[in-house]
């Protein structure tokens, strides 16, 4: 009731108390009309828009402070790349999850940045809820650590966005295999080294060269003696010797052998696998295969203590080697000695009847022992005699089989030349002595005078004659006539020239 007589009280006949609270309920009144009046005049608040940026690698996010450590995570880490010709590129993102367009003024380096280059544009807009791309190469030139701050300048809110990235500059060596099989080409990793027909039974020692190749930085180190394993038709084991050289320097050669015994005849492989500190080719691994044949013996044709061949074909007669027997006077001969040999140590070598075609001025004399024994320098031989019929060239094929595995079929040219014989007698004391000298046109005569004793008679006389009864047409001497006179030599010979 006393509430009621506050807020109801109008007039005098209200007591003391009464205006009291009349004067508080004024009062309260006031400070609300006061407080909405205020409410409707004060301005209404803006809001701005902004753009916000974030820079993420590797679909990870990338904190701007440059206190946080590089890392292969998001990408910032480039690791270790080598220095010859090696690029790594990167992609970062740069994303604006703000209400406005981000401008981008400026991307760089601070610090050290050798090696290091921003390949897409280093100023860009990126719209409201957009991306960019960041793109950062490094291509280092030399041994060494680089880890500049990344700092991207825009109109964001944070304007400068910082963080770091790293890489490191390496050397590295560089393997490569060459085989004494490979004719100089470089064997692949996973590649083959190609045998071909290897002799059953017998051993095949083959050489590699392990090359650090030109370019590479670091010395190549040889972690070991290369080893054979998954042997396949191989008798017993394949020895491999340890490499004359663990390590290789820039463009240098370490060389290192295996022998191998093919078992049986077919198909035989082998791994071989060579251990190093090339980076990405270690192991290196090699397919060694080929072809094992049931084989002979290693034939060696030799004649007049020179090699006639080494392949089964010589077409080329050589006067070195006999298979040339040059210029033989009619009714002369030459024999040559033509000496077969077995270079296996281990197989006996089996030999052919020999036989010539081509030409009956060459014959064979002799025959060859039909098998030549192992041991590496045990022969057989025969003759081939040259007995010229005609003033002409002359030429034939001496031909003869053998085991040996790729030289079984023996083919040798042979060459000579008739020309004629020059006419000679020789008188052994006495005077008045003649004789009739049978010759071609053109030909020297030549008269030996010896005494009793067999010595010879020098200043005496001999006389030429060229009988027209018996020469048709007519012979005559190197004077012109057909009779001339001539004195013996210290050596008792008298020679002079019959010309037609």
């Amino acid at each position: 009731m006393k509430m009621l007589g506050i807020f109801g009280a109008t007039g005098p006949l209200a007591n003391r108390e009464n205006r009291r609270g009349y004067t508080f309920a004024v009062t309260a009144l006031l400070f609300l009309f006061l407080g909405a009046f205020l409410a409707l005049a004060a301005p209404a608040t803006t809001a701005y828009a902004q753009a916000q940026i974030a820079v993420t690698g590797l679909g990870q996010t990338i904190a701007d402070d440059t206190g946080i450590a590089p890392s292969t995570t998001n990408g910032t880490d480039f690791g270790s790349v080598d220095i010859t010709g090696v690029v790594v590129d990167r992609t970062f993102v740069i994303s604006n999850s703000g209400s406005a367009s981000l401008n981008v003024s400026n991307i760089a380096f601070i610090g050290s940045s050798t090696g290091f280059t921003i390949t897409s544009p280093t100023n860009l807009i990126v719209a409201a809820g957009g991306t960019a791309n960041l793109d950062i190469r490094f291509d280092p030139s030399s041994i060494t650590t680089r880890s500049p701050t990344v700092r991207i300048t825009s109109d964001a809110g944070n304007s400068d966005y910082s963080f770091k990235v790293t890489g490191t500059g390496v050397g590295f060596p560089d393997i490569n295999i060459v085989s004494s099989e490979s004719g100089g080409a470089s064997i692949m990793d996973e590649g083959t080294d190609a045998q071909g027909n290897e002799a059953v039974g017998v051993p095949k020692t083959v050489t590699y060269q392990i090359q650090n190749v030109i370019g590479a930085t670091q010395t190549l180190n040889i972690l070991g003696t290369p080893t054979a394993t998954n042997l396949v038709n191989i008798s017993g084991s394949v020895a491999v010797s340890a490499p004359n050289s663990l390590s290789a320097s820039t463009a240098t050669i370490t060389t290192f052998t295996l022998t191998y015994t093919p078992a049986a005849a077919g198909p035989f492989s082998f791994d071989l696998t060579i251990l190093s500190d090339d980076p990405d080719e270690s192991p290196y691994n090699i397919e060694v295969s080929g072809t094992g044949i049931v084989s002979g013996g290693e034939v060696e044709v030799q004649g007049e203590n020179s090699a006639i061949i080494d392949t089964p074909t010589d077409t080329t007669p050589n006067t070195n080697d006999g298979t040339d027997f040059g210029s033989i006077g009619l009714g002369s001969n030459r024999l040559i000695s033509i000496f077969v040999i077995n270079r296996s140590t281990t197989n006996a070598l089996t030999v052919g009847t020999p036989s010539i075609s081509g030409s009956s001025t060459f014959t064979v004399v002799g025959a060859p022992s039909g098998s030549v024994a192992a041991g590496g320098a045990e022969s057989t031989n025969f003759a081939v005699r040259y007995t010229p019929d005609d003033l002409v060239e002359d030429t034939a094929v001496l031909s003869f089989t053998t085991n040996d595995a790729d030289e079984s079929n023996i083919s040798i040219s042979l060459r000579g030349i008739g020309v004629a014989s020059p006419g000679s007698f020789q008188v052994s004391g006495g005077n008045t002595q003649s004789a009739t000298i049978n010759t071609q046109f053109a030909q020297n005569l030549q008269v030996t005078l010896l005494d009793t004793s067999n010595n010879p008679i020098p200043g005496a006389t001999v006389s030429f004659f060229a009988d027209a009864n018996v020469n048709n047409p007519s012979v005559a001497f190197g004077n012109g006539n057909d009779t001339q006179s001539v004195a013996t030599n210290s050596s008792g010979v008298a020679t002079v020239t019959a010309t037609a």
